[in-house]
């Protein structure tokens, strides 16, 4: 069961944009470039541990083509010069991020990884905020936050499983605690928006139920059991979240 989820959600990941896009589909696709350079550490550190080893091969190969493609995309459609700026540096760092991801999981590399995940995350939100200001609506906000969600779980998995490995330090521990809180936080705000729908209450219900298995997994200690339930619960939280970033893309344009 578990391979089939992975499976399924890399495939709705690794969809390719076609055409002219919206401000709310360039959003959505940005946070998700958030959320891959996560997706593609956490996977890596998977392949360290022998955790989900399989599942984990999956994710990388499909994060990697889907980061590609999607990139291309919102180079081709970035509509300011500040935007084109962001996706050039982006370019570079992603360049020397996938060849790290192609090299064997030995602690080096890990350490390159984890500074170059990091990296990566902030040129993507940098280019992901400036999409929304562009945009400028309630949608464009709502679809930048439930992306951000995304990344938020990846990141916390990312980061309990590069402690697991041996390589968090006392900015790791700090990050993964602020991590949890902005996901709290995130959630709430979404939650009490005007423009969640009953449907996306709905999901956003079952985001909160598997959040607390989330949580319980990260507070859980290090051994092999916490170890895969980790990795297991953030893709279970990661396909709800997208669900609902999709939901808020799929929102009218201009509301009533």
């Amino acid at each position: 069961m578990r391979a089939l989820l992975t499976l399924v959600l890399s495939t709705l990941l690794a969809l390719p944009a076609q055409g002219a896009i919206s401000d709310a589909d360039a959003i959505n696709q940005a946070g998700r470039q958030r959320m891959l350079s996560q997706r593609m550490a956490k996977a890596f550190a998977q392949l360290a541990l022998k955790v989900e080893t399989p599942q984990a091969q999956g994710i990388l190969a499909a994060s990697v083509r889907t980061f590609e493609t999607q990139l291309r995309t919102l180079q081709a459609h970035a509509p300011s010069a500040a935007i084109k700026a962001h996706y050039g540096r982006l370019d570079g760092l992603w360049l020397r991020y996938r060849e790290t991801l192609a090299q064997p999981a030995t602690p080096e590399h890990g350490r390159q990884v984890l500074q170059l995940s990091d990296e990566l995350l902030s040129v993507a939100h940098a280019a992901t905020v400036a999409w929304q200001e562009q945009a400028g609506t309630p949608q464009a906000e709502l679809v930048n936050l439930a992306g951000r969600q995304r990344m938020l779980s990846q990141r916390m998995a990312k980061l309990y499983l590069f402690r697991a490995w041996g390589m968090a330090g006392v900015a790791e521990e700090r990050a993964l605690s602020q991590a949890r809180s902005e996901f709290l936080a995130g959630l709430a705000r979404l939650e009490s928006a005007p423009l969640s729908t009953p449907r996306i209450q709905r999901e956003l219900e079952l985001a909160r139920q598997q959040w607390w298995f989330f949580d319980a997994a990260l507070a859980a200690g290090s051994d092999e059991t916490g170890r895969r339930d980790v990795a297991t619960t953030s893709e279970r939280i990661l396909e709800t979240m997208n669900t609902i970033t999709a939901l808020y893309e799929q929102l009218p344009a201009k509301q009533p």
